[in-house]
């Protein structure tokens, strides 16, 4: 298994700033999973879970780790490479489970919806080499994550639940294209960001984004599909 310094520098602590230190703990999450799962639109993805082993505040979430496996050259073997690791409060649903097991007795953090328009503060930024979006503060808060609906991933304090960021894997790939709405909204952004009504672009984004998000979550708490960690 690789995780590479830009990887891991650049990417993972830099937009997860919680993880800083936490080398070890991802080394051990990836030598003894609690939980393993399948990607559901990559095959050659994992999705390794382990709690209790961050440290405080994070103490009681789940770190997950994404981990692609590539044939290596000249070998049938694979390696695996970590694309991402950060501490989630619920285990992404639709993978298939190549190993699990069950736990209780783990209270889930509340995210405070009423800070849910902190979003249309941040600016959008895409990593395109990861295909990730992101809606954060300018300087990364520590956070826990919470997957909605196998969506995105509602980053929320640990000690207060307020909403400070959200993060899309496979952006481009996979979401715009399953909520079309916000594809061309995006791609709207994409095309004028960097005139001269930059400003006024980027605020139509986010109001659709945010409309988008508010109409989402409402569905997910009907359905009750956002299910947390039991407790």
């Amino acid at each position: 298994m690789v995780c590479s310094r830009e990887t891991w520098d650049s990417h993972i602590v830099a937009e997860h700033p919680e993880m800083r230190g936490c080398e070890s703990c991802v080394v051990a999450a990836i030598e003894a999973p609690f939980e393993v799962y399948q990607d559901r639109a990559f095959p050659n993805r994992r999705s390794i879970y382990r709690p209790f082993i961050l440290p405080k505040p994070m103490d009681r979430s789940y770190l997950r780790i994404s981990v692609e496996y590539k044939k290596r050259k000249f070998s049938k073997d694979y390696r695996g490479y970590v694309l991402t690791a950060f501490p989630v409060e619920n285990k992404r649903k639709g993978g298939r489970s190549a190993m699990e097991s069950v736990l209780r007795g783990m209270k889930p953090i509340t995210p405070d919806m009423s800070t849910l328009g902190n979003l249309q503060t941040y600016l959008p930024r895409h990593d395109s080499r990861r295909d990730v979006f992101f809606l954060r503060p300018s300087t990364p808060r520590p956070a826990t994550s919470i997957d909605c609906g196998g969506q995105f991933w509602m980053r929320v304090d640990v000690n207060t639940g307020e909403i400070i960021g959200l993060e899309i894997e496979d952006f481009e790939a996979i979401f715009l294209k399953q909520h079309p709405e916000v594809g061309q909204a995006w791609r709207t952004y994409k095309r004028q960001a960097a005139g001269t009504n930059a400003d006024r672009v980027t605020q139509s984004f986010l109001v659709i984004l945010a409309g988008f998000l508010r109409s989402f979550l409402a569905g997910c708490s009907e359905q009750q599909t956002m299910e947390l960690m039991p407790a």
